[in-house]
């Protein structure tokens, strides 16, 4: 069953931003920038999450033409209803069904599918029922979005991003997780919040897994194009005044704490999903820490797929930056690749 709003086409006009790098400062040769004519997003799964993303697009105008599946027709019908009485769009072109017909010519398909977490549970707590979850739904999604890029919000998203990437047989470059990235934004809200200064003037990353083993590289850390570490020569460890240990733990546990109150989360991922969006189709090439095949960067030798900071651009992941970590960073890192990587042989694909 297919429910359709009529609307009248939207168009975004696009821009090619010139792009100048060099082999010091990137892990592999640069993507070929063309310019894009696709604008259309389809979202796989009507959840919080789900709902919340399309929300976005349409507000933000990111996007306005979105196709939606789920199992749920009723649903369906409810939530499109729902986003066509909004007053902030104007003109919309929303689809919904339970027939992944739906998603052709798609340029972005999102899977936010799966079990959500119970209290308690730890990320790879899921993994069981989600990998069955997507080996029935991921070959649906490439047999009618067969030249899409494929980003992944469910958890664990790095295993289930490679698990994605295993079963379409996609290029590297077209599929991704959400990763990091939400951790990367709460570590830059942190420092303002210590600070007093907006996030927008903050710089850090946080690397490696979504969940227990990421690596919050407090070496990368600035305030206004200051590094924090050169005032504080101890920053994260055990002697660390500031105690920015305790940054860490916030950054990992914001999720798990705000889904204890509300049972889940959805606005801040939904959030940053939709920024990644918008720079796919407007070809920024900004830099995001999403999870991504790690395979021969920061002396990681294992096939894995974790976070690193990579060029985004309308052909999906590019290039990935070479940050200057510590030693004791790239050795954590390296650890989160070696935990990873276990747990993607469980799959045993």
């Amino acid at each position: 069953m297919t429910v359709t709003i009529n609307s009248f086409k939207h168009f975004f006009s696009k821009k090619i931003f010139l792009v100048y790098s060099s082999e010091q400062l990137i892990f592999g040769q640069q993507v070929n920038v063309r310019k894009s004519v696709r604008n259309k997003v389809s979202i796989i799964g009507i959840g919080n999450v789900g709902q919340a993303l399309a929300a976005i697009l349409l507000i933000q105008k990111i996007t306005s033409n979105i196709a939606l599946v789920g199992r749920n027709t009723k649903k369906l019908e409810a939530v499109l209803l729902d986003l066509q009485q909004t007053k902030y769009v104007d003109s919309i072109n929303v689809q919904g069904s339970d027939d992944y017909s739906i998603t052709s010519n798609s340029h972005i398909c999102v899977l936010t599918i799966g079990v959500r977490s119970k209290k308690g549970d730890t990320r790879m707590d899921s993994l069981r029922s989600n990998t069955k979850i997507f080996f029935n739904h991921v070959p649906k999604l490439i047999r009618h979005a067969p030249e899409s890029i494929i980003i992944v919000v469910s958890n664990p998203v790095d295993t289930l991003t490679y698990l994605t990437a295993k079963i379409s047989g996609f290029h590297k470059n077209k599929v991704f997780g959400s990763g990091t990235h939400l951790d990367t934004l709460r570590l830059r809200f942190y420092i303002s919040q210590k600070y007093g200064v907006s996030p927008e003037s903050c710089e850090g990353w946080v690397l490696g897994e979504h969940g227990a083993t990421a690596v919050t590289a407090f070496s990368t850390c600035k305030v206004g194009g200051t590094f924090v570490s050169d005032y504080n020569k101890c920053m994260g460890q055990s002697d660390d005044v500031d105690n920015w240990n305790e940054v860490h733990k916030q950054v990992l546990e914001s999720g798990f704490l705000i889904a204890g109150v509300k049972g889940y989360t959805n606005w801040a991922i939904a959030l940053s999903v939709g920024d990644m969006i918008k720079n796919i189709l407007n070809n920024t090439r900004s830099v995001f820490t999403i999870t991504t095949s790690a395979q021969n960067c920061f002396g990681i030798n294992e096939n894995v797929y974790l976070s690193l900071p990579v060029v985004l651009g309308e052909d999906g992941v590019g290039e990935t930056i070479k940050l200057r970590l510590t030693d004791d960073e790239c050795a954590k890192l390296r650890e989160s690749a070696k935990f990873l990587f276990s747990v993607q042989k469980q799959l045993k694909l």
